[in-house]
Parts: C-alpha cells; structure tokens; sequence
C-alpha cells in the first residue's frame, strides 16, 4: 500500500496569494508613476542638505520612495506565508463538510482501536483517528474535513500518520474495513490553514468486484444444491 502527502495545496490560499502579490505591483506601478510625476520638484530638504553637505549626495523623494519599496517587498515576502494563511483561515472560519452516502459495503463497526463517527471535525489525536476509519469504512474516494484551532497539533499528528516510515496506523485501519473499502494509495493533502483531504484509490475497482462476485456465485451454486441442509452445507 502506498501512502501520499501533500502540503499547502489549499486553491484558497493560492488565490489570496496571487492577489497580495498583484496587490502589491499594483501599488508598486501607482507609486512609481507618482513619483516620477513629482519627484523633479519636491525633495526632504533637511534629509536631503545633511547628505549633500557630509556626503556630496542628494535624495529625492523617488529615491526613498525606492528604499521603501525593497523594504515593503522585503517584509512581505517574509510574512506572505502567515498572512495568507490567516487570509483563508478567516474565509473558512465555518466551514461545513459535505458528506457522501456510504457504500454498500460499509461495516459500520465500532472496535477498541477505532469507531465510527458523525463528528468530522477532530478535537484530539483519537477523533482523528476515528475521521480517517469513518472515511474508509463509508467507502469515500474523497473527503475534506478541517483541523480546528484548538487542535493545535492536528497538522502535525496528520503528518505522523501519513509518514511513509511509519505506516503503521492507515495499514491497522485499512484492516478494520471491508476489503472492498480497503486502500491500494491513500494521498493526504493538507494546509496550514487546517483543511486536510483525504483521497482513496481503493484495493478493488467496481468492475473486479462484479468478477468476483460472480465468481462466488458460480461456485456457491455448483457445489450448494437446493434441498441441502446447513450441516450438509457445512461439510
């Protein structure tokens, strides 16, 4: 079984990054058009008398202008990453999950290791846990749930189990469910914002399930005849 992870793939999060950054060429050209409109006739006097005096250099206001901009750039570049994230974070501030209808071959099981629940939004390490059984039992291919900000270390915890190294714990669900729910590749994919999607490519495609679902039935009848008894049936 392979396992896939992904970060900051949220297209909320790219969006808002592309329009900080057209935000701010946008502003860049606006300035610059502006201040070579004025920068011929107006100056920072005493900024600009102390330079020529101690260093012969004068400083337009284009000049500063130009000074300001790369320390603009400088300081969002740095933080474009938080910004963006506080961004979606706030646009997804309620978010809702859209559940599909479970397949035919859900168990709908609860064990010691892990349960089936209705709460999609995790709140520790074990309800997360739970999400991820949910999801597999029900058969989705795939599903978008969301850390909350209380679950400080969901990210983390969803990279831990997600780690190729350590696959233990998705091999362990993956037992728990149907074989037809099972997983050949999982891929996780996940923000900083805290919406994780889940997508499933599963162990059987519908067209080997109706093979072997014939294959079954071929057998069943050739070696159960009507009339037979369980015990019959049994041996």
């Amino acid at each position: 079984m392979v396992y896939y992870l992904y970060g900051d793939l949220n297209m909320k999060k790219r969006i808002l990054t592309i329009i900080i950054c057209l935000i701010l060429i946008g502003a860049t050209i606006l300035g610059s058009f502006y201040i070579a409109l004025i920068s011929g006739t107006f100056y920072l006097p005493s900024l600009s008398n102390y330079l020529i005096q101690k260093y012969n250099f004068s400083v337009s206001l284009s000049s500063l202008f130009f000074v300001i901009q790369v320390v603009a750039y400088f300081i969002a570049v740095q933080c474009l990453d938080k910004i963006s994230t506080k961004l979606a974070s706030f646009f997804n501030s309620t978010p809702k999950v859209s559940l599909e209808k479970k397949n035919q071959y859900a168990k709908e099981k609860d064990y010691a290791f892990v349960q089936i629940t209705d709460n999609y939004v995790p709140y520790n390490y074990q309800e997360l846990l739970n999400i991820l059984y949910t999801t597999l039992d029900a058969g989705y291919e795939t599903f978008t749930f969301y850390c909350p900000n209380e679950y400080q270390d969901c990210i983390n915890d969803i990279k831990e189990i997600s780690n190729t190294k350590n696959n233990e714990v998705l091999t362990t669900i993956g037992n728990y469910v149907s074989p037809y729910n099972n997983f050949s590749t999982i891929r996780i994919e996940y923000d900083t914002a805290g919406e994780v999607t889940v997508t499933v490519t599963h162990l059987y495609s519908q067209e080997e399930i109706d093979k072997i679902s014939n294959e079954v039935n071929r057998i069943w009848t050739s070696l159960v005849s009507e009339g037979m008894t369980n015990k019959e049936i049994v041996y």
